[in-house]
């Protein structure tokens, strides 16, 4: 039986030491995958704003995030993100990349298929 790895990234894409977490999530998942893990990352809370699309930190001397998830499916690594974080946010779905939107009995499910989670 495969395991699972669920990564979940619940910090704001800037302003805190945290905004390297989603690089961090996704290179755990890529070498998770390596090892034929089953892996997928959850963005909740502050973490949805690593959706959004055009981001411009330039001014803050920063790269966008908005290309750290292009590959993952060449690594069969899913993408989630938790729908009332988005809507508490009062961001759309058209203001983000597409990403497969999950409710908090969704998420309760993944998490009970997950062997091994991991928060950033």
């Amino acid at each position: 039986m495969t395991k699972k790895a669920l990564l979940v990234v619940k910090s704001s894409p800037y302003g805190t030491i945290c905004a390297i977490c989603v690089y961090e999530a996704k290179r755990a998942a890529v070498g998770l995958s390596g090892e034929d893990i089953e892996s997928s990352i959850l963005l909740v809370n502050d973490g949805v704003y690593f959706l959004l699309k055009g981001q411009d930190p330039s001014d803050l001397k920063m790269q966008s995030f908005e290309l750290a998830f292009q590959d993952l499916e060449d690594f069969d690594i899913k993408l989630f993100a938790h729908k009332p974080s988005l809507e508490k946010r009062a961001i759309s779905e058209s203001e983000i990349r597409k990403v497969d939107l999950l409710t908090d009995d969704e998420i309760a499910d993944l998490i009970k298929s997950s062997d091994v989670i991991m928060t950033f």
